[in-house]
């Protein structure tokens, strides 16, 4: 299913755009694993000498999508990158249908297996509204992503396909990385366990899209706040 998506690569191109400013654009076709589901993605890199790079991704649904859990990005960081803090909704996890009881400001959290509240493993721990949040190690350094202007975030240290096979909490193992989720679109819960499901205007239906994000290395996490306030600087 759209779970386990498969990537071809139609295009890649690479440009010096000016001495200080590089771009990668990756085309692709996602299939799903099964059945005919499948998109086409443009990813599109814009790197600048400051270390920052902006990631614009194009989103086109082709064949096959009902209704979809997220639209967004995963990346895998190293297992050390376990301190999040971040700039939005908290800090207790919230989703779109249930937010408003979540107050903005600047959290901490650390990423540990004892983070996933259920008895059934499923996905938790989304925060919303993100204007910035940072993954780093012991010592401050890290990953910051900022919002163009908001997203959505979440990070584990169990993947996504670990959250969705198992069964009993026993049996997750944390992985040897941290899973990081940067969502443009996240659907809503509802209660279906005891009520009704989600709401339609909280449910994703797939549209043509485009998105972007901000990524920057950071030396120092208590930085994060001034260097979100930057803007990029770009010299000819």
């Amino acid at each position: 299913g759209i779970h386990a998506m498969k990537r071809d690569i139609t295009r890649f191109e690479a440009i010096l755009a000016t001495p200080a400013k590089a771009r990668v654009v990756v085309q692709t076709v996602e299939l799903a694993a099964k059945g005919c589901a499948h998109c086409e993605v443009t990813y599109t890199y814009s790197i600048f000498g400051s270390g920052d790079v902006m990631l614009e991704t194009a989103f086109k649904p082709v064949k096959g999508f009902a209704t979809v859990a997220r639209v967004g990005l995963e990346m895998c960081l190293p297992r050390g990158f376990n301190r999040m803090r971040w700039y939005g909704r908290g800090p207790h996890e919230n989703y779109p249908d249930r937010m408003l009881g979540a107050a903005v400001g600047v959290y901490d959290e650390e990423i540990r297996p004892e983070n996933m509240p259920y008895v059934m493993p499923q996905e938790y721990g989304n925060r919303t509204d993100v204007r910035w949040a940072a993954l780093a190690n012991a010592q401050g350094v890290g990953l910051l992503v900022v919002g163009m202007p908001t997203f959505q975030v979440s990070a584990h240290p169990f993947s996504t396909a670990k959250l969705e096979e198992a069964q009993q909490t026993f049996t997750l193992q944390p992985d040897h990385f941290i899973t990081l989720h940067c969502d443009f679109e996240v659907s809503g819960l509802g209660n279906g366990s005891c009520g009704p499901g989600t709401l339609p205007q909280y449910q994703i239906q797939p549209k043509e899209a485009a998105y972007a994000l901000r990524l920057r290395p950071v030396k120092d996490v208590a930085a994060a706040m001034d260097l979100y306030r930057q803007r990029i600087q770009e010299k000819e």
